[in-house]
């Protein structure tokens, strides 16, 4: 969902998914997915670096 091709998600890619998810399971993955790219773009951004212990 971050790399979308001009005609969005393909076909052989959405219909797996389709299958192994419920519609509001597949709306709450496109949810996690998309927030997830929001805070990796806004800390590529801001030049922030990992962590250098955990």
């Amino acid at each position: 969902m971050t790399r979308l091709g001009e005609h969005g998600v393909p076909d052989e890619v959405w219909e797996p998914a389709a299958k192994a998810f419920t519609e509001e399971e597949l709306a709450n993955l496109l949810v996690a997915i998309a927030t997830i790219n929001v805070w990796n773009r806004l800390s590529i951004a801001a030049r922030n670096q990992p962590p250098t212990e955990v």
